[in-house]
């Protein structure tokens, strides 16, 4: 019989530092930015297990909307390149000075 921890939509740093101390952890970690030129900050340091998630990665820009929301297909596959499936509960953070401008859109 396998336990299972219930998840809040919003939790604190403790409770990220404990979920990641199970074997193996039980959440994905992301930390959220747009574009590459940021991804040094991601490099210097960041979460343990921590992916960069890059939203540029995934959108298609037009001319009205630069940053606009991606298409169901490129989107999967931008997640499983990064090892994501539909089972996996994901933390997303960001480093912005309101402290959810990149995740908040992710």
């Amino acid at each position: 019989m396998t336990s299972t921890k219930t998840i809040l939509q919003v939790i604190s740093c403790q409770e990220l530092k404990e979920l990641l101390q199970v074997s193996p952890p039980q959440v994905v970690v992301l930390e959220a930015d747009i574009g590459k030129q940021v991804e040094a900050n991601f490099k210097e340091g960041h979460i343990p297990t921590a992916q960069y998630f890059d939203q540029l990665e995934y959108t298609t820009p037009t001319a009205f909307i630069p940053r606009g929301l991606p298409d169901v297909k490129s989107f999967e596959d931008y997640l499983t390149r990064l090892g994501i499936s539909n089972e996996d509960h994901i933390v997303l953070y960001d480093r912005s000075a309101a402290g959810f401008f990149a995740a908040g859109r992710a």
